[in-house]
């Protein structure tokens, strides 16, 4: 267990070894520079520069490299620091920033003052242990610019709320009184622990802070890459002083890492345009290269990977492909400036059409089934605006306005999912190289919302068939009214297999089916509904009467008795259909009752007679009611009738399948009275002789 042990601890060490920097390094020759050399051969990136009139405050010699309190630092393999090279100075000693990953802290006490000018820079007191180191130089250019990094062990979540270790890059024209800060924000805000950290009490310019135990260095904390930078005047003489001081107390210490080659006062490219440092170029538009030297005269050459590029021969260059570019400027004097930078292009997205419209089907949210407006997923579309580039190489952001989309105005960016305000509505896309935010493109989008497709049919239908099950009514048709161009059909059987795909459908069975609607054009979600209907059999009538009444009852009463297994209503002799199978007062005579299928299957019909007599007759000519008999006996009775007037006088013997009485006796009208009528017939069931005697009236 202990071998393991030690064998886990020797990896830690060593992974943090190679990542952590290497500071006052003694493999390193630039480790033992002292402080003008520092400046002159690491710090400043022309040969044609000047730097002179050198002043410091710094702790140990030159080559005492563990224990000095400034130095050269280099990058190891594999660490992610952003700066290659460069010059640290410190408020302790610089060897143990770096070189081996520490669990203590980096605290040392130099025992040296502080620093007036910086304290009166930034309004401070009670400055300790500083470390400057202050110089003269000439610009040849009208921009002066490097980049660093602050360190400190004063970053812990809380002191760097309370104590501020001190730094400045103090510039002036020589022989003026004051000084300007250039290490500050953009805003003009010093850069500090205090002033930038993400502690809960006092949190400050997070944008800028880099994070606590970041690595590479020992110290607890640090910032990101920043640049100071000023305008100048070429050809006047400048003092600049880097200064760094414990402030409030000596304990723990802080740090500013200075990259090698960025002090740049006598003809710079500035850094590279790379991928790795977030500046490409975008394909299609030229950088422009300025060697940034205004001095009379000079003479330039421009290289590409060391190639003369032929007729280049200005102080700027136009260049649009990836390289690496330098140039030559020999100056009046003799001295000849170089540089060189990396340049990498990104390629701008393709945008060859728009995309397709973005169609929903409308969801209702107020329960209206035309509301028109839906919540829009945009991301959703991210695929198909990118088609076959790849999505890691690209950002996607959405506007409500093509001038906010092709400015790509901050805050303004529609933050997906969104309901949209009318319908259709546009939309506009930004489409940014994730390596160049301004190489971009722009194009639109179309948000449209589709009602719900509704497809209007009934639960159920009946197909018309014999009591064998024989179709004997014209087809079922069930026409959905839609286009069988626009829209997909599935009409399916109980069994979920594919029975039709038209829009109309003719079943040949009962059963139990399910259509399924899709717009071809449109998204499943505005799909009608899948409808559930059945298909139920259903069959003519077959009509049998029963008369329920007595005969010559007061009123008669006829049933209708319709066999079969549809739904069915009924008529007697050419009147209204009715639900009821039952007829009351019912006249005596001849009858045609019917039934018919509800659902168009077909009708019957039987013919009846009803046996009964008026009880009164009107025999005055005018054709109603004219003569009087008894209805309802067949057409082969041998029933006969007497009739007798109130004293019982026979007046006159007629036949029920005859013509009937018409009020006469020997050819002469009988008086309005009240006549009486034997009748003779046998049973129509058991065929007994019966007799009915009853009377009637004349009027008229």
């Amino acid at each position: 267990m202990k071998l393991l042990v030690t064998l886990l601890v020797f990896c830690v060490s060593s992974i943090g070894f190679t990542q952590i920097l290497r500071i006052n390094d003694s493999s390193f020759p630039k480790s033992s520079y002292g402080p003008e050399e520092l400046i002159k051969k690491v710090l400043i990136s022309s040969s044609c520069s000047t730097a002179d009139n050198f002043t410091t405050q710094v702790t140990g010699a030159p080559n005492n490299l563990t224990t000095k309190s400034y130095g050269y630092f280099k990058r190891p393999v594999g660490s992610t620091f952003p700066f290659e090279d460069g010059v640290v100075l410190t408020t302790g000693r610089a060897y143990s920033a770096g070189n081996i990953l520490e669990s203590d802290t980096v605290d040392y006490d130099n025992g040296d003052p502080g620093d007036s000018d910086l304290e009166a820079a930034l309004g401070q007191t009670e400055t300790q242990d500083a470390t400057f180191i202050k110089f003269n130089f000439t610009p040849l250019v009208d921009t002066i610019n490097f980049r660093f990094i602050m360190a400190s062990e004063e970053y812990d979540g809380t002191f760097e709320c309370e104590y501020a270790d001190s730094f400045a890059f103090l510039l002036r024209e020589v022989e003026a009184k004051t000084y300007a800060n250039l290490a500050v924000l953009p805003d003009g805000t010093p850069v500090s622990v205090k002033n930038i950290n993400d502690a809960d009490i006092c949190r400050a310019n997070t944008q800028y802070f880099q994070g606590y135990n970041v690595g590479n260095t020992n110290y607890d904390g640090r910032t990101v890459a920043l640049t100071a930078s000023s305008v100048v005047t070429p050809g006047v003489t400048y003092e600049i002083k880097l200064v760094v001081a414990d402030q409030g107390d000596s304990a723990w210490d802080s740090a500013i890492f200075i990259e090698g080659g960025s002090f740049n006062i006598g003809g710079d490219l500035g850094i590279d345009h790379t991928i790795v440092n977030g500046n490409p170029g975008c394909l299609g538009t030229d950088i422009t290269l300025n060697a940034n030297l205004s001095v009379a005269g000079a003479t330039f050459n421009w290289f590409k990977d060391d190639t003369l590029i032929a007729g280049e021969t200005k102080s700027k260059l136009d260049v649009s492909i990836n390289g690496t570019y330098s140039f030559k400027a020999i100056l009046t004097s003799g001295c000849v400036a170089t540089d060189e930078v990396v340049i990498e292009f990104t390629t701008p997205p393709a945008i060859e059409k728009p995309p397709n419209d973005f169609n929903l089907c409308d969801n209702a949210l107020d329960g209206d089934d035309t509301n028109g407006f839906v919540e829009f997923d945009l991301s959703t579309k991210i695929p198909e605006i990118l088609e076959s580039q790849l999505t890691s190489n690209y950002t996607i952001k959405f506007f409500y306005d093509q001038a906010s989309a092709h400015a790509g105005v901050v805050g303004t960016e529609i933050t997906t999912p969104i309901q949209n305000t009318s319908n259709p509505q546009f939309v506009f896309v930004r489409i940014e190289n994730k390596f160049n935010m301004d190489c971009f493109g722009t194009t639109s989008l179309q948000l449209i919302v589709n009602p719900l497709l509704v497809v209007d049919l009934e639960d159920d239908y009946k197909i018309c068939v014999t009591t064998n099950g024989t179709v004997i009514v014209g087809s079922l048709v069930i026409d959905t009214g839609l286009s069988d161009v626009d829209y997909i059909f599935l009409w399916k059987d109980s069994s979920k297999l594919i029975v039709s795909t038209g829009s109309v459908y003719i079943p040949t069975e009962k059963g139990s089916y399910t259509l399924e609607v899709l717009d071809g054009k449109l998204p499943t979600e505005c799909a009608a509904p899948v409808k559930v209907f059945t298909v139920t059999e259903t069959e003519p009538p077959k009509v049998t009467v029963e008369i329920s009444s007595e005969l010559f009852a007061n009123m008669h009463v006829v049933k209708v008795v319709a066999t079969g297994s549809g739904n069915y209503e009924y008529s007697i002799d050419q009147g209204l259909w009715q639900n009821t199978d039952v007829f009351l007062h019912v006249t005596p005579g001849r009858h045609i009752v019917k039934a018919r299928d509800l659902n168009g299957c077909g009708e019957d019909q039987a013919e009846i007679y009803v046996i009964g007599y008026p009880k009164f007759f009107t025999p005055n000519g005018d054709g109603y009611h004219d003569r009087w008999n008894i209805a309802g006996m067949t057409v082969k009775s041998s029933a006969k009738i007497y009739i007798f007037d109130r004293y019982g006088k026979l007046l006159k013997q007629i036949s029920p399948t005859g013509k009937g009485w018409d009020g006469t006796y020997n050819g002469e009208r009988l008086p309005s009275s009240d006549y009486w009528f034997v009748l003779d017939y046998n049973d129509l069931i058991t065929g007994k002789i019966n007799q009915l005697r009853a009377n009637f009236t004349l009027k008229k």
